[in-house]
């Protein structure tokens, strides 16, 4: 790690330059990339059982260039590694996971969707693919809500990327806002949430 400090960088940005202020805080950090391992080295998956089956499958991801939100579908992964990838992508968190790079027609460098369109909620996604009810699964209890990031630690990670220093300052209130959205559903029996206990 301390070979990483005084030569590597973290999404393209100077490591001790850039971040160690970060770091400093003794909270929260970058970790050094980790090389992405073949599907054939993973745990079993029956990629053509998964092909077969007829359901919808929407991935999200947030454009690090950008900021903007990209949707994947099963067309966007034909084969397993494809799949990996899109998967590992919506799920590497700003700041504390590097970017993955994906090829393709959608290419390009991406994290976790969370701070992307509905601030994680994909309700205006499906909404948008012509669905009116919903089934949620929440990490949270009911009645939670995000407070606003430390905006020093994501101004100072993302000083080259306004949008992505944009998407972040107001992911808490879009997220927020889905949310309040997501309990009037509720109420009015458009969507069934199923929340998390002892969180």
């Amino acid at each position: 790690f301390r070979n990483y400090y005084k030569k590597r960088t973290q999404d393209g940005l100077p490591f001790k330059k850039g971040v160690a202020l970060i770091m400093n805080s003794g909270r929260i950090g970058p970790f050094p990339s980790i090389p992405r391992i073949s599907s054939n080295d993973r745990l079993p998956f029956d990629f053509a059982t998964f092909q077969a089956n007829p359901a919808r499958l929407t991935l999200e991801g947030l454009n690090r260039d950008t900021g903007g939100t990209t949707y994947w579908t099963r067309e966007d992964f034909p084969t397993q590694d494809d799949l990996f990838a899109r998967v590992e992508a919506s799920t590497s968190y700003p700041i504390i996971m590097p970017p993955v790079k994906l090829e393709g027609k959608t290419g390009g460098f991406y994290y976790d969707g969370g701070p992307g369109e509905g601030g994680g909620i994909m309700v205006p996604r499906a909404r948008a693919d012509g669905f009116s009810k919903y089934f949620v699964v929440r990490t949270q209890p009911k009645g939670f809500r995000k407070r606003r990031a430390n905006r020093l630690i994501n101004d100072v990670f993302f000083w080259r990327r306004p949008s992505m220093r944009k998407a972040l300052a107001t992911w808490a209130k879009r997220y927020n806002e889905q949310l309040d959205q997501l309990e009037t559903l509720e109420a009015k029996g458009r969507a069934y949430v199923f929340y998390a206990k002892n969180q």
